[in-house]
């Protein structure tokens, strides 16, 4: 089905179907003709598409070019087709009629049949909004171009900066046919009368503003999802650590420092008890595989919502908890103490018990004032913790600030 060849035929039947429909006043051999270029021309538009889809995968903006490029080359290309076909010799308005009236249906088709997949990504509201715009825009226009060129360019982009670039295309695709066929169904049938020329220039025009919208727009939005892209790829790097995917100390500085929901909560400040021992015994990978181990006990003991787990330092992991209270914080040392002993570190085929020990303090807030005297508490509580024997917790309400 994918084969040109299957194109061609297909095109040919449906273009020669509407032209026979649509326009009563051209003659036979004017429709065969007009659809074998036609056909031509998309035939062209599939073999440009698929060698470029093929060439150019490591280009800036490949979405907008695929779907631009092969569009422009064919109907060109069908311009000049047409041109010889029916003598116009270098009569620019007739080519130039043609080859918007051609770019602006085959571009706004392909973003529709390109973006079809993804219509239940799009909000009903977004569709109604369309419906509206298109409405408005017909109420209150007594000049076609006006008609293109007042709301559709703020909409463009209002999707643009919304949506993937495969909804954009469907949106903008449907606005941009509906808008050209307002104005091209009325006049089929009198594009090949003299005293309509002054209209082709207008319609010409038309097609221009709306062909350059969406193509605008799809710029727009494939510049805009590469940067966002880039942002969060940018806060990856900056905030979440590498070994075990957790987020790292500069995330609680600049992000969980100013959440306001870190209020009346509690703190778990872990350490890996003798884990240089394990580093030296079995190697820093083994290391790394042991701190893997206890992210995912810790992740494991943690459901809350909300909370902020972070791998502090080396073998130093953070929790910070909202909403909770001493006896929920009691409650989750002892869960993550006794899953450690549940369930021991594996290696080539041997079982070791990684313990940690923990130092523990509630707050009623988490904030710039109160950072350092939290983790300064929760850092004494550990340490007190590793000198009673590890694999212990020690709790301690903090001194609220004056």
């Amino acid at each position: 089905m994918n084969h040109p060849l299957f194109t061609f035929i297909y095109t040919f039947s449906i273009i020669f179907l509407a032209s026979v429909l649509f326009d009563p006043i051209k003659t036979l051999n004017t429709k065969i003709l007009l659809s074998l270029i036609c056909a031509t021309q998309v035939l062209s538009f599939t073999l440009l598409f698929y060698w470029l889809k093929a060439r150019i995968l490591q280009l800036k903006y490949v979405q907008t070019i695929i779907t631009t490029l092969p569009n422009l080359i064919s109907t060109i290309f069908g311009g000049l087709l047409f041109m010889l076909v029916f003598d116009l010799g270098l009569n620019s308005y007739e080519f130039l009629d043609y080859f918007l009236e051609q770019f602006t249906t085959g571009l706004s088709v392909f973003c529709i049949l390109y973006g079809a997949h993804h219509a239940k990504n799009i909000l009903f509201k977004d569709y109604a909004l369309v419906a509206l715009a298109l409405i408005f825009q017909y109420l209150i226009s007594t000049d076609p171009i006006f008609y293109a060129c007042f709301i559709f360019p703020f909409l463009m982009c209002y999707f643009a900066l919304k949506y993937q670039i495969r909804e954009v295309s469907l949106l903008l695709g449907t606005l941009t046919l509906i808008c050209s066929m307002y104005l091209s169904i009325p006049l089929a049938g009198e594009y090949w009368s003299a005293d309509h020329t002054h209209m082709l220039s207008r319609l010409s025009a038309y097609r221009l503003a709306l062909s350059c919208y969406l193509i605008i727009s799809l710029f727009i939005c494939e510049i805009y999802l590469k940067n966002r892209r880039l942002n969060l790829a940018f806060e990856r790097m900056m905030f979440r650590d590498e070994l075990t995917g957790l987020k790292n100390r500069r995330f609680v500085r600049e992000k969980v420092l100013k959440d306001p929901q870190f209020h009346q909560g509690f703190i778990l400040l872990l350490d890996i008890d003798k884990f240089k021992n394990v580093n030296d015994v079995y190697g820093h990978h083994v290391g790394d595989l042991a701190i893997q181990h206890i992210t995912n006990i810790v992740r494991h003991c943690c459901p809350v919502q909300g909370s902020a787990l972070t791998r502090w330092g080396g073998e130093e992991f953070l929790l910070v908890i909202p909403h909770g209270t001493e006896a929920e914080c009691r409650q989750m040392c002892d869960a993550i103490l006794a899953r450690c002993h549940e369930m021991p570190f594996r290696l080539n085929g041997r079982e070791m018990v990684i313990t940690v020990s923990i130092g523990a303090t509630v707050f009623e807030r988490f904030n710039l004032e109160t950072y350092e005297a939290l983790i300064q508490l929760a850092d004494k509580c550990l340490y007190e913790a590793k000198d009673a024997g590890r694999d212990c917790y020690v709790f301690e309400v903090a001194k609220p600030l004056v």
